[in-house]
């Protein structure tokens, strides 16, 4: 875990908004010749593929980026890894950057 912490006064409303992160992350490597990692890759070259943001409620974060402007990969959450429901943002409204929203599965 990462906690930022200030030491002066003035920073005091700075440090009441941070909170710990929990950072993770994922090497992927397409298993198929075909698939969508490969098909990445082939495109943009070795890199970052997506980053992705954890949510307390997915359908409502989904509602507020649509509300927002941005255009959904997928109407309804997924499940994905790691026991998660999943939405992608198009990369397109995010200068470029795939975005994934997910939301731990209780």
């Amino acid at each position: 875990m990462y906690q930022i912490t200030f030491k002066d006064s003035a920073s005091k409303e700075l440090q009441r908004l941070s909170k710990p992160i929990v950072t993770k992350i994922e090497l992927l490597e397409s298993v198929e010749a075909d698939g969508v990692i490969a098909k990445f890759i082939e495109k943009k070259g070795e890199g970052i593929h997506h980053i992705a943001f954890e949510v307390e409620n997915i359908e409502t974060e989904m509602h507020r980026m649509q509300s927002e402007g941005f255009i959904l990969l997928n109407e309804k959450p997924k499940r994905g890894a790691d026991n998660k429901l999943i939405c992608f943002l198009h990369p397109k409204e995010t200068n470029g950057v795939l975005i994934e929203l997910c939301q731990e599965i209780k």
